[in-house]
């Protein structure tokens, strides 16, 4: 028997009780003799046996998600002072262009031959959930 949990909202991951399960699990599939059960990225499961001895592999492929890439931009950016500065509020229509112009002008000068695969080399691939540590 196989129980999974859908993957678990942002504020749960870091919560100190990320490693609590929900109670109730969104799926309990029954599983037989030579089959094989794919549970989607990030979902959490556990797989019980009947009483007999049971194998239970578990291998996973470390692709790259948009949160990756948008950690490694904001990785990129964190030593811009522009980007470190308080949101333009209320400095008017023009004060708020320009800061949007000059961010996308940062963010495309990570985007050279040299930088744009630059985030697939630097992070490795982590399980969902994990910590990634302090900046």
């Amino acid at each position: 028997m196989a129980h999974l949990w859908s993957a678990p909202p942002r504020a749960a991951e870091t919560s100190p009780s990320k490693t609590k399960l929900p109670t109730e699990p969104t799926a309990v599939v029954p599983v037989e003799a030579g089959d094989v059960l794919h549970a989607p990225r990030c979902w959490w499961h556990a797989a019980t046996s009947a009483g007999e001895p049971s194998l239970h592999p578990t291998g996973g492929l470390a692709g790259r998600t948009g949160v990756d890439l948008l950690t490694w931009l904001v990785d990129e950016l964190h030593p811009e002072q522009a980007i470190r500065q308080a949101l333009p509020g209320s400095g008017g229509q023009d004060h708020r262009a320009s800061w949007r112009d000059q961010g996308a002008k940062l963010v495309q000068g990570r985007q050279s031959p040299g930088k744009k695969e630059a985030h697939k080399l630097r992070r490795p691939g982590r399980p969902c959930g994990v910590d990634r540590g302090s900046r």
